[in-house]
């Protein structure tokens, strides 16, 4: 199968409106690496997802299942699972599609994401239909009360531990899942044909106008 098929195979079976960061493998296999936050070969993982089972070095666990965490568990589609990393942090994780031989979709994120007074992002990259193109979107800036900031508009937003909804000129790019290390945002949705992919990476300090102009308000 050419790659250009792969890659539409693969975009039809990533969730537009996904729990955290989308991760997309085409051997039947994803090797993670927990500590770097990244995809990996099989032999540095601490992570290994497949269509009957998936293993994490330090212990990993079905929210259904009653007991501890084991470094084996069965391969169920739609669950949450929870696992740990070298560190003990807390992961979760979601298996979209699993094939023998084919693509493996999971969603994967560190749990309870930082969260700062006032959270700023620049745009990062924004990609249709599996082809990068030009990022030319305008700061995101998220305020405790809920309020946000896009550029010139503004709006209000909703957080849970995945992601931000944001209403107003936002409203159709639907919810933003937090990337898997959880300092950044993806935001996947349709528009007509088109499945675009816009990518927010946080900056690690507001400037001072930012923060003026929140202290302005409350």
């Amino acid at each position: 199968m050419c790659r250009a098929v792969l890659v539409l195979v693969a975009l039809s079976l990533i969730p537009t409106r996904a729990s955290a960061e989308v991760f997309v493998a085409h051997e039947g296999v994803l090797a993670f690496s927990l500590s770097r936050s990244r995809v990996t070969t099989p032999l540095d993982a601490e992570l290994k997802i497949t269509h009957r089972s998936v293993w994490a070095q330090s212990g990993i666990k079905r929210a259904s299942r009653a007991g501890s965490f084991d470094r084996r568990e069965v391969t169920v589609l739609n669950e949450p699972y929870e696992l740990k990393d070298r560190k003990g942090g807390t992961w979760k994780l979601w298996i979209r599609h699993a094939s023998a031989k084919g693509v493996v979709v999971v969603e994967l994120i560190r749990a309870q994401p930082r969260v700062f007074p006032v959270q700023v992002f620049e745009i990062a990259s924004v990609n249709v239909l599996g082809e990068d193109t030009e990022p030319s979107l305008p700061r995101l800036t998220l305020y405790p009360d809920g309020r946000y900031r896009l550029g010139p508009h503004a709006g209000r937003y909703e957080r849970d531990e995945g992601g931000v909804l944001l209403d107003g000129v936002a409203e159709h790019w639907g919810r933003g899942a937090y990337t898997v290390d959880s300092e950044g945002l993806v935001f996947r949705f349709r528009r007509g044909p088109l499945i675009y992919e816009v990518r927010y990476q946080e900056v690690e300090d507001a400037d001072e106008e930012e923060l003026d102009e929140f202290m302005a308000r409350t």
